[in-house]
């Protein structure tokens, strides 16, 4: 029987970037930059040490859905690892429904489930990809001289918006220039003088501004020549999403007959704090001492609503802990992680024998204990990815 492996092997010489469009999985397995070769390298040997039964399986959710995919590999390792032993989705004594893995350690055992938070309803993740996939088309527009910025755009519908009508305007536009236009603009600086196409038609509207390249270069068509997208502002952090993420996953297997650990890759595009992961968690701010880890973050009132309290009340005891994570393939030894302890779990267990460091309740008081970064987990030097 042929062993699985996750990429092809093949010999690579493609040095261009992702496309906007791209699937993450076939850029990794055509790129030849070195960065990216190394990252390669390092998932596939983490997939050859992946049970052999469920690599097929594996294999085609990294080519389908590769954030999670890739979240379950790196949780597997990470609790390998940490010393435990793993399987793969563990039958539930009452449930057909089974948890990503069972974590052993000893007489320690743990269910653990993972999940991936965009911040994104998947409307909203169709419609970042019908305007990708436009980027994507736009970016073989054949045109001599000159980069694009797009500085608006707007999708009037669902359907998908022709980049090939977008072109043929551009290249009409851009044929009605002055041929001095851009020595003009260059050899006086004056950016103002450019002007703004605007296009519009019954799937989009749009803005886009041509922007000049370099006197050696006029006579040159250029690759990929959109080079700026519009600005895309951020208004929240996006907590509301992390603590629905948690929830749904916390109640999906109902009472459980081990302690459950729910862990959460945040990779929105909001860029959560340390601050943000307390307050979804336990319903405040912390202002945690870096210098001394292992004291008194913050008072914890109970004043507030939180994952683990609700009016009062106890919620989700089902549930041990919360693990937070921002990690990418090209960041896991950069990578920050938060562990929370549940105050008020039915499956409670000693924290510390995990071998993270976490955040715990007592006497009202939040308390972080020491443990080891991802770097030192994984034994990746920080630099992983400079080249020598």
């Amino acid at each position: 029987m042929t062993e699985i492996a996750l990429f092809d092997d093949v010999i690579r010489n493609d040095l261009n970037y992702s496309k906007n469009n791209e699937n993450p999985y076939d850029f990794y397995n055509r790129s030849s930059r070195y960065k990216f070769v190394v990252v390669r390298e390092l998932l596939s040997q983490w997939f050859s040490q992946y049970p052999e039964e469920e690599k097929k399986e594996l294999k085609n959710r990294f080519k389908k859905t590769f954030d999670s995919a890739f979240y379950e590999l790196f949780l597997y390792h990470l609790f390998i690892n940490l010393g435990f032993q793993v399987e793969i989705h563990p039958k539930l004594p009452d449930s057909k429904k089974r948890p990503d893995f069972l974590i052993i350690k000893d007489k320690l055992e743990i269910y653990v489930e993972a999940k991936v938070d965009y911040d994104k309803s998947s409307g909203l993740i169709a419609t970042e990809r019908k305007i990708s996939q436009f980027y994507d088309d736009l970016n073989k527009l054949k045109v001599k001289g000159f980069y694009f910025a797009v500085e608006d755009l707007d999708l009037k519908n669902n359907s998908q918006p022709s980049a090939k009508k977008v072109i043929k305007f551009i290249e009409k536009e851009i044929d009605k220039l002055n041929p001095e236009f851009r020595e003009n603009i260059l050899q006086e600086n004056n950016f103002d003088q450019i002007p703004c196409f605007l296009y519009d038609d019954e799937t989009i509207s749009l803005k886009i501004t041509p922007l000049p390249t370099d006197i050696s270069l006029k006579d040159k068509i250029i690759e990929n020549p959109i080079g700026m997208f519009p600005f895309k502002l951020l208004t929240d952090s996006g907590e509301q999403s992390m603590e629905n993420s948690i929830k749904k996953k916390a109640k999906r297997y109902g009472k459980l007959d081990k302690p459950f650990i729910v862990c959460l890759n945040a990779i929105n595009e909001k860029f959560p704090r340390i601050a943000d992961f307390e307050r979804v968690i336990w319903g405040v701010e912390a202002l945690i001492s870096l210098n001394k880890p292992e004291t008194v973050s913050f008072q914890w009132s109970r004043k507030e609503d939180s994952i683990f309290f609700n009016n009062k009340n106890a919620t989700l005891e089902n549930l041990s802990g919360v693990l937070i994570t921002r990690v990418y393939p090209n960041s896991i030894p950069n990578s920050k992680y938060h562990l929370f302890k549940h105050p008020y779990s039915s499956n409670t267990f000693d924290f510390n024998k995990l071998g993270l460091k976490y955040s715990y309740a007592k006497d009202d008081n939040i308390f972080r204990a020491i443990g080891d970064d991802f770097e030192s987990i994984f034994n990746i030097d920080k630099n992983w990815l400079s080249e020598k």
